[in-house]
């Protein structure tokens, strides 16, 4: 554990608690986790993770101004034909970004491209305050707890079983909203 890998903790715990709240502060708490994992995963040669840092952060901006500029809009939940969509776009790019890093250095392809397509359709889906977002960063922690251990970020595993349990929370919370709206 180093001081660097504590700080991208700290934040990106921060970013996940104000999701669960549907607070803002989301958004830029998340930039600074990003720009500290990008730097973390890229000396690691977890390159689809370093990368995804990158899309993360210009979600972020994207989710950020979303968020700020149309504050009224509500919680949602994606129809039928929408969330298919969404498994397949996950299912096409996680493909895409696999056989991208099979040309890289990257350690490991399948899991590196898995957590980042997933996370990409994740970061989306909040991004628009829909409820399935939160299915998507389920099941990416708990790959992700999974990776990091593989990888000795022990702290980031440990972090993540944190942010597995406040997604499960997040996601209670969310449906509560959707269903008092």
């Amino acid at each position: 554990m180093n001081i660097t890998e504590v700080f991208a903790v700290l934040f990106l715990l921060l970013s996940v608690g104000f999701a669960v709240k549907n607070n803002i502060l989301t958004w830029p708490t998340g930039i600074i986790s990003n720009v500290i994992y990008m730097y973390i995963f890229y000396n690691l040669n977890i390159f689809g993770n370093t990368f995804i840092q990158a899309v993360f952060i210009l979600q972020s901006i994207d989710g950020w101004y979303k968020w700020k500029h149309n504050n009224t809009r509500k919680i949602s939940e994606l129809d039928t034909m929408d969330l298919t969509k969404t498994i397949i776009a996950t299912v096409v790019l996680s493909f895409l970004v696999y056989f991208f890093l099979v040309l890289t250095d990257s350690k490991s392809p399948i899991l590196d491209s898995s957590t980042t397509a997933i996370s990409i359709m994740g970061v989306i889906l909040l991004s628009l305050k829909k409820v399935e977002s939160w299915y998507f960063w389920i099941l990416t922690d708990i790959i992700y707890i999974w990776f990091f251990i593989k990888e000795g970020l022990y702290l980031s595993s440990l972090t993540y079983i944190i942010i597995l349990i406040l997604a499960i929370i997040g996601l209670i919370q969310w449906e509560k909203d959707l269903k008092m709206a």
